[in-house]
């Protein structure tokens, strides 16, 4: 496997270099305290894995646990890094890591009958989580400091098959909510005031995908200047 060094010089090219083996599954990168990068996977047996630079080289290190799917990771404004995945009964497991010391946490359980798409994003109360439970339902929480019972909230909005959450920078500021449903129709929700209003009556309807794409010009070579047609937003 291999990464961009990507130098303090910008008259400097880009060049890849080799970070680690080969890895055995899909790779999620954060940056540890010394903004040095940490890589997880998980492998063909399910457990998380870490790695880590030494030097010149760096090795996988098993996180125990099983998971299934890609682990989530996220550095908090403390610097502290919290790893989130879903075990194969649908819940949701965090634990803290000290990339120093890698075994000197475990994984606990902090939310049931998830179903996949976890997003975790850094806010200054603590680290907000959303993830699709049950019936495509999309749920919220936010996890503080010290907490390990936090309590999921619904969002309303679609039954979606996808979902993503941004964090927007400047004003207006807030969360950017986003969710495909299983006929492919788009959905977004502005949550300006994350985390006191609840983002229910927020939700709009982008329309579909598809149609979006039967919309777009057949440009050739080079672009001729048009614009895709839009799809109005309407409320749900």
């Amino acid at each position: 496997m291999k990464r961009y060094r990507i130098g303090r010089d910008p008259s400097q090219p880009v060049r890849w270099e080799q970070a680690a083996s080969a890895a055995p599954g899909p790779v999620t990168l954060t940056l540890g305290p010394d903004e040095g990068p940490l890589l997880f996977t998980v492998d063909k047996h399910g457990e998380p894995r870490l790695w880590r630079s030494q030097g010149e080289t760096g090795e996988w290190t098993g996180l125990g646990g099983r998971l299934v799917g890609a682990v989530v990771a996220v550095t908090g404004r403390d610097g502290g890094i919290t790893l989130l995945g879903l075990d194969a009964e649908g819940q949701l497991l965090q634990r803290t890591l000290n990339p120093r010391e890698p075994g000197t946490s475990t994984w606990q359980a902090i939310g049931g009958g998830m179903t996949g798409d976890i997003v975790a994003l850094p806010q200054e109360a603590g680290t907000a989580l959303f993830a699709i439970g049950r019936e495509g339902r999309i749920v919220h929480t936010l996890l503080r400091p010290g907490e390990d019972r936090p309590k999921w909230l619904p969002l309303g909005g679609p039954h979606a098959e996808w979902f993503n959450a941004v964090a927007l920078a400047g004003e207006p500021g807030g969360l950017l909510l986003s969710a495909l449903t299983a006929e492919r129709v788009l959905h977004y929700c502005h949550w300006r005031k994350f985390p006191e209003d609840k983002p229910n009556h927020l939700w709009r309807e982008q329309g579909s995908i598809d149609q979006a794409v039967r919309q777009r010009p057949n440009l050739p070579e080079g672009g001729s200047g048009e614009q895709p047609v839009a799809v109005p937003a309407t409320d749900r």
